[in-house]
């Protein structure tokens, strides 16, 4: 009988450790305020990312209180503000919330949630990226017959997804024919928005969109969510309203469809106050899935998936439980395309109960919490992580500082290998050691 050989059973060590390892946050800098390195206050939004270089933005701070636009070099630790806005009746925009900016060659747009007169409606608003030419491209009004026949929106909360060429499509929470809201078509070559669709405040009607605008697997359908109306039951989470609908919206025909109606009855997951849903990959090209704040088995908000078409019941994915599994989340989930997994973060629950950074496949097994915040680290995060070009890094920011500060964090979490490609490669690593082994003691 040969010697007994130990390296199998330490390569498959080393592979069960690294399946459970998880990264630690880290901070990259801790926004400052009105002044200071990294000037910017309480982050409302979700970053991009062109190369080494991340683009976003702050609800305050600055150098007059309004918000900036950043850049942040990871690879050279470099902090730039592109630009800074000041008080509400700021022509350029003020305190922009949520959802993406939008880059195109070395222009950066984004709708502003205030600003571009003095009844503060917003704008569409672009800065050069390094700097320059910061301009209000377009004030809204909320008028309910002008500029366009269906009436301008107001209060624009998210961002702007491209159409081809320079067309793209965006939503207002306030404004239109009705004082729900629109949908509205932007021209980047001529700064003419028209407004294709008006949300409704009556009761049954949906109103109030906070998230962003995707499109459809064959790109034909504009999908989104809005945080109030519809036909389901409300609560005292929601104000007392219907918690809103996901919809499909076709800009060909202007055809509205309620995809899904959200109730906050029966455990159902229910309220999108800032999420945008998220189309799937591989088998479920034709799946969109998103979060909610509340509901699910623990009302701390779920994960869901429905068919794109809404032919299909909702399908709860995972409940969220508080504690170290992460509650109420505001944001939403993003998809990983190198393994298939979603990854989102809560802004609750987890070690110290001030939020979570978590992954899960799309059939919703293998839900994992990869990282839980604290005092240490930046806490609650209300939008969305960014993943670097190969997916071995992702980004976000924190609503309030680390340590003793309360501006804000970015931070950054390294990931491991997605937990299959370990064990395929542990697999096939002890299989060539004992073929080794065997052929040199035969």
């Amino acid at each position: 009988m040969g010697k007994t050989s130990f390296l199998p059973l330490i390569v498959l060590f080393l592979i069960c450790n690294a399946v459970a390892q998880t990264s630690s946050v880290n901070v990259l800098l801790d926004f400052t305020g009105k002044t200071g390195s990294y000037e910017g206050n309480d982050p409302k939004g979700s970053m991009i990312m062109s190369g080494s270089t991340l683009y976003g933005f702050t609800s305050a701070g600055g150098a007059n209180d309004g918000g900036v636009i950043f850049s942040y070099d990871a690879a050279s630790n470099n902090y730039s503000i592109l630009a800074s806005f000041s008080s509400n009746d700021d022509l350029n925009g003020s305190q922009p919330h949520h959802g993406y900016l939008t880059l195109v060659g070395s222009t950066i747009t984004r709708p502003m949630f205030q600003g571009g007169d003095a009844v503060n409606n917003g704008t569409i608003f672009s800065v050069q990226t390094n700097g320059t030419g910061a301009v209000s491209d377009y004030i809204f009004s909320g008028s309910s017959n002008s500029p366009t026949p269906l009436g301008d929106g107001s209060q624009p909360h998210s961002g702007l997804l491209a159409a081809g060429g320079s067309l793209y499509y965006g939503m207002t929470a306030e404004g239109g024919t009705y004082g729900g809201g629109t949908i509205f078509s932007y021209n980047a070559s001529n700064n003419a928005v028209t407004t294709v669709y008006s949300f409704s405040t009556n009761a049954d009607s949906s109103y109030d969109s906070h998230g962003q605008l995707i499109w459809n697997s064959s790109g034909t359908l504009l999908l989104g969510m809005t945080r109030d109306g519809g036909s389901g039951i409300g609560n005292t989470n929601t104000g007392g309203s219907a918690p809103g609908v996901i919809f499909s919206f076709n800009p060909a025909n202007s055809a509205f469809t309620t995809l899904y109606n959200f109730t906050s009855s029966s455990n159902n997951p229910y309220f999108t106050d800032h999420g945008i849903l998220t189309l799937g990959t591989r088998t479920n090209a034709s799946t969109i899935f998103g979060m909610t704040e509340y509901g699910g088995m623990n009302d701390k908000g779920a994960i869901f998936s429905l068919s794109e078409s809404g032919s299909s019941t909702l399908t709860m994915l995972h409940s969220f439980g508080g504690n170290f599994d992460g509650a109420n989340p505001f944001g939403s989930l993003v998809l990983n395309t190198s393994n298939g997994y979603l990854y989102g973060m809560t802004r609750n629950g987890g070690s110290s109960n001030d939020g979570t950074i978590f992954c899960i496949n799309q059939d919703g097994s293998n839900y994992s919490v990869l990282a839980s915040f604290s005092n240490s680290t930046g806490i609650n995060p209300i939008d969305n992580i960014t993943f670097n070009s190969n997916y071995t890094m992702l980004y976000g920011l924190t609503q309030s500082g680390s340590g003793s500060t309360t501006y804000g964090t970015m931070f950054s979490l390294s990931l491991v290998p997605e937990p299959s490609t370990f064990a395929l490669f542990g697999l096939g690593a002890i299989t060539l050691l004992m073929v080794m082994r065997r052929k040199k003691t035969a």
